[in-house]
Parts: C-alpha cells; structure tokens; sequence
C-alpha cells in the first residue's frame, strides 16, 4: 500500500504541477474566486449559482488577504490531491462494509489509478461530488431495499451535502422518490403481507428524508430565492441546459446578468424545455441525443482508461445473468428489490441522456464520470449478493466473482507499468 500510495502521489503532483499549469481552464479561476469571496465576505458572499459552495468552502480555508492568484493556485491544487487520498480511503471503507473487501480493493484501486490520479492536482469540486454522489446512491438502494428512519435521514444529509456540491443530483433525488413510492406499493423481500410497510410508515420516511434534506440546503435555496427568484436556481439546469451550444449561452443569458440575478430578457427569448420544442423538430432533438451519446463514448473511450474496467465488470455481469437467470431474476425483481433494480436501471440510463444532452454545451469525462463509482458499486453489490462462488463459465474457463477481481487487479498492474507512466503525463485531466 506504501508502494501504490508513492505511485499515486507521484501521479497526480505530475498533474498537478506540470500538465495543469492554466488555472483558467475548465472553471479553476472561476473555483477560486468563489473561494476568495467566501474568505474574504463569509457566508454573505452570494456565488454566482453556476457553482456550489462546499468545494470553495474548503479552499477559502487556505486563503490568506493579498495572497496571489498563483500561490493559491499552487496551495489548492496540493490540497486538492490530500484530499483525494482521504476521499479514496474514504471510498474503501464504505465499500468494504457494502461489498466484499477484495471487491472494494479492486473498485477503489481501479478508480485511484484511472480517474482520481488524473483529477487530484486540479483546482475542481469534481473528486469531492463523486464521492458525494456515491455515498447517496448506496443510500439510496439500501433505503429502497431496507429502509429505516434513521437510512432515511442519513440519505437526506447525503443529497444536501451532495446538491451543495454539484447540483447535478437534482434528477437521481426525483428518481429516488418515484421509485421509493413504488416501493411503498411492493411486498416485503421475504414475501409475507405482513411484512409490507405500511402507507403511514413509508409516507414518514419520505418526509424524513425530504425535511432533512431541505434543512441541510435551506439557507442557500433561502438565497437563491431572495436574489435570484427560485429556491433551487442555477443557470445550468435552469437555461444553458436549453442551448444548442456555448457560445449561445454566452450570448443570451450570461451576457443578460443570469449570475447576479434573474437575466435582463425578455420572457420570451428565455430558454426553456417549452421553448425548445416549439423551436426544434423531433428529428433534431433525436440526433442531438444520437450524437451526444456518440460523443460521450468517444470521449471515453480516448480518455484515462477507465472504461475497460467498467466494460469488464459490465460484461461480467450480464454474462453471469444470462447464465443464472433464475437466480438473478428473483434477487433483482423480488419485492421491494424491483424497486431498487428499477432504480438503479434508470439512474444511468437518465443521465446518459441528460449528460448526452448537455455534450454541445460541455462534452468532458467531468459529468459522465460521475457515474463510474456507483455503477461499479452497483455491479459488486449485485456480484457479492447473487453470484458469490458460483462460477461464469466461457468454453473451459470457470471464473467465479473473487477471480473476476483478481483479473481486474492484475490488468491495473499491466497498466500501472505499461500505460499510467506515459499517461499521467500525455494526458490531462482537466475534462
């Protein structure tokens, strides 16, 4: 562990401090002018609602008055890869409670060397959302599949704290509650009416999880209405998201004030979902999605090498369900489990849409990696639940779940000698 925390460390300082040395490049300035205003004015600087305030919380801490731009370029980007070797720890120790250990070894390592190494030396929330994000997606399913008061009140915390990190949880919160309704409706896992929650109990829960979560946001929804008219604004959700590109959201909405208020335009030159479909034919939306999740594998597929690890496990998965379908159909769909599978079907195939969506406006590994964490958790849950030593055999192969992870491990240890040394410092992270 000393040895693949020396590599770690070395590949991100060499982000950090040789391939990332513009600091205007993909929100860093805008990052760390957020963080000097909450230093400097405290928790009545405003923001400018295009992002969260949690990650410049953290950084304002390292601001000293008349500190230069580039010495606390230099000081946040080495916080930023401390605390992505917390996050990472962070990681192990609640998958390892979630999963088997070999599986939360294999998951962490793979995520360390092929995402966090490339993101750590930057000045971006993005390392702290994605555990963020993690943490309320295993809540989630644990809420759908064994909800209590108290998982229902920590999955509030979580998707406050994840929401003031990157609103970009907004849609998996609205999926959570349709899909926990349904489970409201569903019968206990082990079959019995009786052990069916009860309308009351279920409603209480959701309140639960809605009131904490509401209290953990609510003085900066509180501000967001005051200053800018709507509890949960943001531009990007609420115009840019609207927008065939970015320089036409330069143009319209940001060049009308959208950052310090309400923007200065008519109603009617506002973007909204109504406005573009009366703009736009169906066959144009259509190839927009067509063509952003095109985009969205392309810029895998060229990236940090990530999305081997993901098809491995994926293929795996799906493998093993074609072998074992009895077995899997009665884990996946068997009382309130179908809630938590339809859940989670629909959590990635939402936002692979919404993130193809978005490609004209930004088309990075920023927003799509997001998803990495949970969707390997979410296959290493299902692995250590249903399939356990029970082999997938190819031809005259029988690989069984710990040997899986032990394959991913070894190709890690391939790339970690043949691929990270000129990757770490060919490619940037930025994206």
């Amino acid at each position: 562990m000393g040895l693949l925390l020396t590599v770690y460390l070395a590949g991100a300082v060499v982000q950090g401090f040789r391939i990332n040395l513009d600091m205007h490049r993909t929100d860093q300035s805008a990052y760390m002018d957020y963080a000097r205003g909450i230093a400097t004015k405290g928790f009545a600087y405003v923001g400018d609602r295009a992002r969260m305030p949690v990650y410049p919380f953290l950084q304002s801490l390292l601001y000293r008055p008349g500190m230069s731009d580039d010495e606390f370029f230099r000081r946040g980007k080495a916080l930023n890869i401390g605390l992505s070797v917390v996050l990472l720890f962070l990681t192990y120790v609640l998958l390892s409670r979630w999963l088997e250990p070999l599986a939360a070894t294999a998951i962490v390592l793979v995520t360390a060397f092929t995402v966090f190494a490339f993101k750590a030396g930057y000045f971006q929330c993005e390392l702290l959302f994605y555990f963020f994000n993690l943490v309320f997606f295993v809540l989630c399913i644990e809420n759908l599949r064994r909800p209590t008061a108290s998982r229902a009140a920590l999955l509030g915390v979580a998707a406050g704290v994840a929401y003031l990190t990157k609103p970009s949880v907004v849609p998996g919160i609205v999926l959570f509650l349709v899909c926990y309704a349904w489970a409201s409706m569903a019968r206990g896992d082990s079959g019995p009416a009786r052990r069916t929650p009860s309308p009351l109990s279920s409603a209480g829960r959701a309140a639960i999880f809605v009131l904490v979560f509401l209290a953990v946001v609510y003085p900066y929804i509180r501000t967001s209405k005051h200053v800018f008219g709507r509890y949960f604004y943001n531009v990007t959700s609420t115009f840019y998201f609207w927008y065939d590109s970015w320089d036409e959201a330069e143009r319209g909405t940001k060049a009308h004030g959208d950052r310090i208020g309400w923007p200065r335009m008519p109603a009617e030159d506002l973007p909204s979902a109504r406005k573009y479909w009366k703009d736009h034919t169906l066959s144009q939306m259509t190839a927009r999605v067509g063509n952003g999740i095109a985009t969205v594998f392309k810029v895998a597929w060229s990236s940090y090498g990530y999305l081997k690890y993901a098809a491995i496990y994926v293929l795996f998965a799906l493998l093993f369900i074609a072998q074992h379908r009895r077995r899997a159909r009665e884990f996946l769909f068997h009382g309130r489990a179908s809630a938590a599978t339809i859940f989670v079907i629909s959590y990635f195939a939402c936002y692979l849409l919404l993130y193809s969506w978005y490609t004209p406006i930004a088309d990075g590994n920023r927003l799509t990696l997001s998803l990495f964490l949970p969707g390997l958790a979410a296959i290493g849950y299902f692995l250590a639940r249903v399939a356990g030593p029970l082999p997938l055999r190819l031809a005259a192969l029988r690989l069984t779940t710990a040997g899986l992870h032990r394959f991913v491990l070894a190709v890690l240890c391939l790339d970690l000698i043949f691929v990270l040394p000129w990757a770490i410092t060919h490619l940037s992270g930025a994206d």
